[in-house]
């Protein structure tokens, strides 16, 4: 049953009140436990350090004469007589008998207890009312900040908070929701472009295949030899899409799509070396692997190889006949390093931020290469990213490229 109370309360509690309500209702209670605890020491005290009189009551509080014992009463009985309070005498003087004195001071005693009982209850309620008042003033910024950050939609993320004055929360707030928007705006850029390009890959081999079949279709004499070169140029044209919907669902892929297994990376780099040789020997590349071949790390095969491959493959078309591709694997400590060296026509230092962009084709360095989609660097940036690592390029203009992939291991 208690229980039961208590998650109801719990539930009322978060649903039901506002952050202004909540910090009013501990603001009020913390203001009542200290007027309480308050109040509860000024009672206590008035309690103990006023002076009482006790055993002062009837005939013994009447007057100095009646309090004096005569001598026979003293000669027959053997209790001492009864001394008299100076301030008895003093009251019995002006009139007040210490039972009037005992009587007013209760009085006054229960006055303070009353009062400050009055005083508990109006301290708590106006420091209540005081402590939603402040909090709606500490919290207007923030109103602020959550009107601005409604206005903001996927058309003007452009838009920022810029709120200006001393470094405390609210700002830090700010700042943070403006970093949010920034990369918000970065991500929306790049599906956008991401989008627009990946659309303009697919209309090409379409129109193609579009173009192909209407002509066919427009010819009412088109002869079995038309329709085999149809066929031919179908079949031409749909490994290019297939590879390009295969990429656009790699680059889609999240990290809940990696399965790990661990794998020597020296081995699966020869396996690579192997496949690769038929197309090194027909650009007239030479392929060299030196390393450490027994470094064990864990990794999605089919995904690091495609990484690999696509890295090696870069380094063999964009090469020189005569040329080679140097892979050197080394461990350092938690890392394994896998350098890419190719003797290619190299990168230019205003394109060494760009390479990895998906869809981008340099103007020199990939113009050898016919029928690409600009996807491999940027389908390995991606592997290699969802496997905790990273990849940097070194690059000399008309000498060699070397691409790095660091993964933990």
């Amino acid at each position: 049953m208690a229980n039961s109370i208590l998650s109801r309360f719990q539930q009322w509690y978060k649903q039901r009140l506002t952050l202004r309500l909540r910090l009013a209702l501990w603001s009020g209670i913390a203001i009542f436990t200290i007027s309480a605890a308050l109040t509860l020491f000024i009672n206590i005290t008035a309690l103990t350090t006023t002076p009482r009189y006790e055993g002062l009551s009837g005939p013994q509080s009447a007057t100095p004469e009646a309090q004096a014992p005569s001598d026979s009463a003293s000669s027959k009985s053997s209790v001492p007589p009864l001394a008299v309070q100076p301030a008895a005498t003093e009251e019995a003087k002006s009139g007040i008998s210490p039972l009037d004195v005992a009587l007013i001071q209760e009085n006054v005693l229960n006055r303070v207890r009353q009062i400050s009982l009055a005083g508990l209850g109006l301290v708590a309620v106006m420091g209540g009312l005081a402590a939603y008042w402040i909090t709606g003033l500490a919290l207007r910024p923030v109103h602020t900040v959550s009107a601005a950050a409604q206005q903001i939609s996927a058309r003007s993320l452009d838009k920022r908070l810029a709120i200006a004055g001393p470094n405390d929360e609210l700002k830090k707030l700010a700042d943070a929701f403006d970093a949010m928007l920034d990369r918000l705006q970065q991500a929306f850029e790049q599906q956008s472009n991401f989008a627009a390009d990946a659309a303009h890959e697919l209309r090409t081999p379409l129109s193609t295949l579009r173009t192909n079949l209407e002509v066919i279709q427009s010819d009412p004499e088109a002869t079995i030899d038309d329709y085999r070169e149809m066929a031919e140029a179908f079949e031409r044209s749909l490994p290019r899409l297939e590879k390009l919907v295969e990429d656009l669902l790699l680059l889609a892929q999240g990290e809940t799509g990696i399965n790990f297994e661990e794998v020597a990376l020296g081995d699966l780099v020869e396996e690579l070396l192997s496949e690769l040789t038929p197309l090194a020997q027909e650009k007239n590349v030479l392929l060299q692997f030196t390393g450490e071949s027994e470094v064990i790390i864990r990794c999605d095969i089919a995904l690091l190889r495609r990484a690999i491959s696509n890295m090696i493959e870069n380094g063999i078309y964009y090469n020189r006949p005569g040329g080679n591709v140097r892979i050197v694997l080394e461990q350092r400590e938690k890392w394994v390093y896998l350098c890419i060296v190719d003797t290619g026509v190299g990168i230019p230092p205003e394109n060494l931020d760009l390479i990895f962009n998906r869809f981008y084709r340099g103007d020199s360095s990939r113009s050898c290469r016919k029928g690409g989609a600009g996807l491999g660097l940027s389908i390995a940036a991606h592997i290699i990213q969802l496997h905790g690592g990273q990849i940097q390029v070194e690059s000399k203009p008309g000498f060699e490229s070397t691409f790095t992939i660091s993964l933990p291991v």
